[in-house]
């Protein structure tokens, strides 16, 4: 018998993400502050209608910015919520371009989510270099092979990054 992780349960793995790209922009976050965050944002989140839909099938995109904005901004006000992508990526090279530029920025945390063959999840991301994605995650996932990731279902790959799914958070910067 194996132990329950962050997910088997329930699917907030895009509270834990928004939460870790909000440390690796604000290394000097702390336990109990993350802590406030992460029940501040479940009540904001109860308040909502469809709170046990986002509990068993996660959080959209459009609601991760609605609780950046009710919670994390009021909680963080340092901490500031960009789309990578104002529009969408020409061709693949563009997209890998822009994503390495913006995931190896050390004044910011990035912020992806991905549609899976093995599972959909939100996650934090390091850093990335020509063979890998590494991330921070809340799932123990330490990386994802960059051969296996594309930026559209049409790439045939294993993981699906869209350009809408990725959100830097940075530090002290003004909201773009």
């Amino acid at each position: 018998m194996e132990p329950y992780r962050q997910g088997d349960l329930e699917n907030m793995c895009g509270l834990y993400g928004l939460i870790n790209a909000a440390r690796l922009a604000d290394p000097a976050l702390k336990w109990d502050e993350c802590q406030q965050v992460y029940l501040a944002a479940l009540r904001w989140l109860r308040k909502r209608k469809g709170f046990l839909g986002v509990l068993n099938e996660g959080l959209a995109v459009h609601t991760l910015l609605s609780l950046h904005k009710a919670v994390f901004q009021v909680q963080w006000p340092q901490i500031t919520l960009h789309r990578a992508f104002p529009r969408k990526p020409k061709n693949a090279k563009e997209f890998w371009s822009r994503m390495e530029e913006e995931a190896n920025r050390e004044d910011q945390g990035m912020f992806i989510g991905f549609v899976g063959r093995e599972w959909d999840h939100w996650t934090a991301v390091r850093e990335i270099s020509d063979s890998r994605i590494n991330l921070f995650d809340s799932d123990n996932r330490k990386y994802l092979e960059r051969s296996r990731c594309g930026y559209s279902e049409e790439q045939g790959k294993d993981y699906v990054i869209r350009a809408g799914h990725v959100l830097l958070l940075r530090k002290n910067l003004p909201m773009s």
